[in-house]
């Protein structure tokens, strides 16, 4: 892909694009619907590496009058979902309106564990990190087989439940739409270019580490995520080193 492709990943693309399906369906929660429901789209957010990316989105969707669903890992090697700064910033994208849930990585998960069991237990542990009910999951990653299952557990949400996906080799024609803009690119089809007219549910996969006020490519945009994280880890020494004596040159 050129850099062109790549400038659709602009804070200002992502309201147009939202302005412009929201005029065709209505953007509802994983809560709110039911087999019943006829018409429906969910904004789902999987957060990989950036919960301030996470945050700067949660605020332009506010500014939308849109309500969304994030999802944060507890097993994350890219941030510390334990931090202070970070609790604080999901819980003020809760306090916007949007709905906060498990972003499960099945990396420690082996066949020996009851994969529900291992659900629960992350979903407990990030309910008590937050203090506040958590009652959806989606997975990070899932192989095929994980989505086969179609796991559904009493009063928890799977986003890849058959209610809000359909496991299908031809996206475009799903009964549940889906699209994702995973690994900085579109699968599924290109959003700028659907006829949403046509489609009666979808639902709309966004990682908010993709997306800058400028739009870039991948180099770049692995550079700023970098620059980010570097200055998350300045500030960090500089907050915890001030009372380490002086060195004499």
């Amino acid at each position: 892909m050129d850099d062109s492709t790549f400038k659709k990943f602009s804070y200002n693309n992502y309201s147009d694009l939202l302005n412009q399906i929201s005029g065709y369906l209505p953007i509802m929660s994983f809560d709110e619907i039911n087999p019943n429901t006829s018409r429906f789209l969910i904004i789902r957010h999987d957060v990989e590496f950036s919960v301030n990316r996470a945050y700067a989105m949660a605020l332009i969707e506010k500014k939308l009058g849109i309500s969304s669903n994030y999802f944060f890992q507890i097993r994350s090697n890219s941030y510390n979902l334990l931090s202070k700064q970070n609790i604080e910033m999901i819980l003020s994208i809760k306090k916007m309106g949007h709905n906060i849930g498990l972003h499960v990585h099945l990396g420690s998960y082996n066949e020996s564990l009851d994969i529900k069991d291992y659900i629960l237990n992350d979903i407990n542990i990030l309910s008590n990190i937050l203090g506040i009910s958590i009652n959806s999951f989606s997975f990070h990653r899932p192989s095929r087989r994980i989505l086969e299952k179609n796991i559904k557990i009493d009063g928890i949400i799977n986003t890849y439940q058959d209610l809000f996906f359909e496991l299908t080799d031809d996206f475009e024609n799903a009964k549940v739409r889906y699209i994702s803009d995973s690994n900085h690119q579109w699968k599924y089809g290109d959003p700028f270019n659907v006829k949403f007219k046509n489609i009666q549910k979808l639902q709309l996969l966004i990682h908010p580490d993709n997306w800058t006020k400028s739009g870039e490519n991948n180099i770049k945009n692995f550079k700023h995520l970098i620059i980010e994280k570097n200055q998350e880890i300045r500030d960090t020494f500089k907050e915890e080193c001030i009372t380490y004596p002086p060195e004499l040159n």
